[in-house]
């Protein structure tokens, strides 16, 4: 930074490395300070035996329960033989971030992201043991509200878990939608109470080979 008190806007050093899968890698970034409530870092990588890499990390937080973030990577592969094999040309991207923000109604709403496009990619280039082990990719939202007695819950939910590079399967909803009024008295000064809830859902279970669904419930 070049300033002591507040972040700067500007080229954040670079870094050098080498690896038996990328070759030289080569790291440059660019750090955007848009204002007190948000930022954004702009990221480029080269390698001199994978290819390329164009990332971006976006963040924000206006206070009262609005804050999130999130970060892109897309991995442009060129074919290449490695100490670990030969690497085929193709492009990959990941997805990781989170949101928070308060809606007109009483509504809160709430997202996240986590997912990837090619496990066999993921599992290939992260250096951390959680990543070059992970075999899961996940993305959903909710809306939440209440109103005196009433309260509402909706969700939409979807995760995929890999078995194989190609083979996987899906758990979620699609969505799951519920609405509750919470406990009062049947009559005035009554010791009788009364409450009532009710729920939709669609329950995902797939089985995915590739692209093509071989077992939907």
């Amino acid at each position: 930074p070049t300033k002591e008190d507040d972040r700067a806007t500007g080229i954040l050093i670079p870094t050098y490395g080498v690896s038996s899968l990328r070759g030289q890698a080569i790291h440059n970034a660019f750090f955007w300070a848009i204002n007190r409530s948000q930022d954004a870092t702009l990221m480029h990588d080269w390698y001199s035996r994978a290819g390329q890499g164009y990332g971006a990390e976006y963040r924000y937080n206006y206070g009262r329960g609005s804050d999130g973030g999130l970060t892109a990577h897309l991995l442009d592969q060129r074919a290449s033989t490695t100490p670990a094999g030969t690497l085929p040309q193709t492009r990959a991207f990941e997805l990781r971030g989170s949101a928070n923000q308060p809606l007109p109604g009483r509504l809160q709403a709430r997202a996240r992201v986590d997912y990837f496009s090619s496990v066999s990619v993921m599992q290939t280039y992260n250096s951390n043991v959680y990543d070059a082990s992970r075999n899961q990719r996940a993305y959903g939202a909710n809306i939440t509200g209440a109103w005196r007695t009433f309260s509402l819950n909706g969700t939409y939910d979807r995760s995929e878990y890999f078995t194989s590079t190609t083979t996987s399967g899906v758990i979620g909803s699609s969505p799951r939608i519920a609405f509750t009024r919470n406990e009062r008295p049947l009559f005035r000064n009554s010791p009788v109470y009364f409450s009532a809830n009710t729920e939709f859902a669609h329950l995902d279970r797939v089985t995915q080979d590739g692209d093509r669904s071989i077992d939907d419930r």
